[in-house]
């Protein structure tokens, strides 16, 4: 940008030159020179500077705990929803389509040592009405046992098996130090699907007792 400088311009007839040279003979007369004053501007203010939004993977990692944590602590379900599926029984169908890595609800129950939970498991052995809801896990080394037997309106415990057709995984999540089991889309899943994970219990004892853990 160019600012011109700016000056008083008078004229004179050639009777006022000889006046005027008479009047300041000998002593030079001082021309105004225009002056061009050049504005010095930053480059940044004509061109904003284009900041990058990308984020590390610390930060998504943080932000996707973040998120996690929320769900469980506000008992997060949406797009689930109980449904009969024939040769089953109850199983979890969704009403809503997930992409993959998405939270889907929590395994939810009462956390216990895996001591009190064998305990336990026999008890319910004794009742054949009682099916078999407990999550045997490890967590910075100690055993422990999600029993979600008692019947609740809580959806991951009637989240159904499948060794082969799964469309979703169990997570480990601390809360407060406290583990928590949850439940992830491991593909996109559509609207009206059945949620089905694998057990992961494959010893030849359960499959004897279960067969349907094979499949």
């Amino acid at each position: 940008f160019l600012t011109e400088g700016i000056g008083m311009h008078r004229n004179f007839n050639k009777h006022d030159n000889k006046k005027m040279n008479s009047k300041f003979k000998g002593e030079p007369q001082k021309r105004k020179q225009k002056t061009d004053t050049v504005m010095q501007t930053k480059i940044t203010s004509l061109f904003p500077v284009r900041r990058s939004t990308r984020k590390c993977k610390s930060d998504l990692k943080n932000i996707e705990d973040a998120f996690i944590t929320q769900c469980i602590m506000v008992n997060k379900e949406d797009g689930l929803e109980m449904k009969h599926i024939e040769g089953k029984g109850r199983g979890v169908v969704t009403n809503k389509p997930f992409r993959k890595g998405d939270f889907l609800c929590e395994y939810a129950g009462e956390l216990m040592s895996r001591k009190e939970a064998v305990k336990r498991e026999i008890e319910y052995a004794e009742d054949p009405n009682i099916g078999s809801y407990m999550y045997f896990f490890s967590y910075k080394g100690l055993d422990y046992c999600v029993d979600a037997t008692k019947e609740t309106n809580r959806l991951g415990r009637l989240i159904n098996h499948s060794k082969n057709d799964y469309n979703a995984v169990s997570k480990l999540i601390p809360v407060s130090g406290r583990p928590h089991l949850i439940l992830m889309a491991s593909r996109d899943i559509g609207i009206g699907e059945e949620l089905l994970y694998d057990y992961g219990d494959h010893s030849k004892e359960s499959i004897q007792a279960h067969p349907w853990l094979e499949k």
